[in-house]
């Protein structure tokens, strides 16, 4: 399975793909975006199959147990020891493949390698239920209502 490290070449099919995913919330401007994967390109990446997008993948690192807020880029001062996974989006045409469980184990062995004490995140759209096979639990959390309604706090100790 080919993940690969997201290039400026990738952001036109990210904003398709995001696009096409998210119908519970505003998809975010492409600017907020790119700040996650400039600040952290290494934690940032993508599945292509034939040439098409089928998903991506944008974490960084985070100082604080508030959630980055949506639409809005990162403070300056945003590095620490936990690793915030601000999106996954996978194409319906992926659906089923495994390719979300692939993208969360790349993931994980990023993390390790950068000695972060947990991954956190917000689980939306009635993704809960694939948080916690990968090991995320929930925890009691105000989550910005930017997120939307069924938005969860989740974390998983490394």
């Amino acid at each position: 399975m080919p993940i690969l490290p997201i290039t400026q070449e990738t952001w036109a099919d990210i904003n398709v793909l995001q696009n096409d995913v998210y119908h519970q919330i505003e998809p975010e401007p492409l600017e907020v975006l790119q700040d996650k994967w400039i600040k952290s390109p290494d934690l940032c990446f993508c599945y292509r199959e034939d040439g098409l997008l089928l998903s991506y993948l944008l974490s960084h690192a985070w100082n604080s147990d508030t959630t980055p807020s949506l639409s809005e880029l990162l403070p300056k001062d945003y590095a620490g020891p936990i690793l915030f996974l601000h999106d996954l989006a996978v194409s319906t045409a992926a659906k089923g493949k495994g390719v979300g469980t692939r993208m969360v184990e790349h993931l994980l062995k990023k993390a390790q390698q950068g000695n972060f004490d947990k991954i956190s995140l917000v689980s939306i759209q009635s993704s809960k239920a694939f948080w916690e096979r990968h090991g995320f639990i929930e925890v009691p959390h105000d989550v910005s209502d930017s997120y939307g309604d069924d938005a969860s706090y989740m974390e998983r100790a490394l």
